[in-house]
């Protein structure tokens, strides 16, 4: 089995195993765009959802989506960074932009704030039954610790206002010992995802 095959299934065991609160997607950096194609390929198929991208612009992330024939039509991608790093590309409808990485703390109210935006085509959150961010990890160049507890803590309250909602975050937990730290004093669902990663025996 190569390695994404392997990725899909572990992530697929995952979402399983766990169909509702906090989830940690533990991925070796390198994977994190396949890892995020993969999760938004297992939820995306029969859910309305929400991707907060932290990892590339929005541009990038919806190319490889589409390249994978993952339906984007009833996905939100809420881009962290293209102002910072990119112009917009206009032709992603589905995108709402902050203005930028930095204070990543006020994101939960940007997610919020798109339950009142209904006619540009945007999904209304209540109709969302998950959100994932791409790389956790990546926050950190621009925002402190608390502030980025206060960004997973604010989107956990949205993902406790309907049911059947999932957050899943993404975070390379050998490369992130401190933010791994602190997610896992807030969810004990945690899940290493294996694929790419050499056997324990070949560890030093």
């Amino acid at each position: 089995m190569d390695v994404t095959s392997t990725l899909r299934e572990e992530i697929a065991q995952a979402l399983k195993l766990w169909p509702t609160g906090i989830i940690i997607l533990d991925v070796k950096g390198v994977l994190m765009l396949r890892a995020t194609i993969e999760t938004a390929r297992l939820l995306a198929a029969n859910e309305r959802g929400i991707i907060i991208t932290i990892d590339r612009p929005h541009q990038y992330l919806m190319q490889a989506l589409k390249a994978q024939e993952i339906p984007t039509s009833h996905l939100v991608v809420l881009d962290v960074i293209a102002r910072y790093s990119a112009d917009i590309n206009e032709e992603c409808r589905v995108c709402s932009v902050m203005d930028g990485p930095f204070n990543i703390d006020r994101a939960p109210e940007a997610v919020r704030a798109m339950s009142i935006v209904e006619n540009s085509g945007t999904i209304d959150i209540a109709s969302c039954s998950f959100i994932l961010v791409d790389n956790m990890g990546a926050l950190l160049p621009y925002n402190n610790l608390p502030k980025v507890e206060s960004f997973v803590k604010g989107l956990a309250v949205l993902t406790k206002s309907g049911q059947q909602r999932r957050l899943v975050l993404m975070v390379d937990g050998e490369r992130q010992l401190l933010l791994m730290e602190m997610l896992r004093s807030i969810t004990a669902q945690r899940a290493t995802m294996n694929a790419g990663r050499p056997p324990a025996s070949e560890k030093r």
